[in-house]
């Protein structure tokens, strides 16, 4: 049933999967710094989500 989708517990990624992820806020963070820094708010809106995006990932699979 639809419903069980919702009950299944998520498995924890990997530490080096983490790691890959935590890089990758990191870089999207850096990248919205240097598009807003160069007026192209369009682009630093999309990679400020994405870190956003990437930071709500980690903490639902890799905070333990």
């Amino acid at each position: 049933a639809a419903s069980d989708v919702y009950k299944r517990q998520i498995e924890p990624y990997s530490q080096e999967s983490c790691q890959e992820i935590y890089g990758a806020i990191g870089t999207f963070l850096h990248q919205a710094d240097i598009e807003w820094k160069q007026n192209n708010y369009e682009k630093a809106m999309f990679y400020s989500t994405a870190s956003a995006n990437y930071a709500t990932i980690y903490e639902t699979v890799c905070r333990k």
